[in-house]
């Protein structure tokens, strides 16, 4: 049951995500079915938003199902930073991209960056979910 608490509230942080970058581009509208028949579909928003939540959910079945409970820090770090470093690619490539249609280049990165951070402070798989700071502080369930 805990397991299926945390990946719905890891869903509701990105559904966040996504509502705000949905309104950054525009509206709901700019993600229609009629606009990624346009020239200039919103891909690379909604490529961020999935590059992150996939970099979530990977970081929740390795911690959960694929690393051993007793592992080391380092390797606890070294799958988290992993994920970390996905995204902070996908964000570089998706501004560097959209530069040029007047992007909003802050919400590729605090968007896919904070919101993959967000969500491992607060619903981090049972084993590692004290590890990122400041989940010890916070996290009291």
């Amino acid at each position: 049951m805990k397991i299926l608490r945390d990946i719905v509230a890891i869903l509701l942080i990105y559904a966040v995500y996504a509502v705000i970058t949905i309104f950054v581009y525009g509206g709901p509208e700019t993600f229609s079915l009629e606009s990624f028949h346009s020239d200039k579909p919103p891909v690379w928003p909604a490529s961020m938003l999935a590059v992150s939540l996939a970099m979530m959910l990977l970081w929740y079945v390795l911690g959960e199902w694929v690393i051993r409970p007793n592992a080391s820090a380092a390797t606890w770090y070294a799958a988290w930073s992993a994920g970390l470093l996905v995204i902070l690619i996908a964000a570089t490539v998706a501004t560097f991209v959209e530069v040029a249609d007047d992007a909003s280049p802050w919400l590729h990165f605090l968007g896919g960056i904070g919101t993959y951070y967000l969500a491992s402070v607060l619903f981090s798989p049972e084993f590692a979910k004290y590890r990122i700071w400041p989940a010890r502080l916070i996290r009291r369930w």
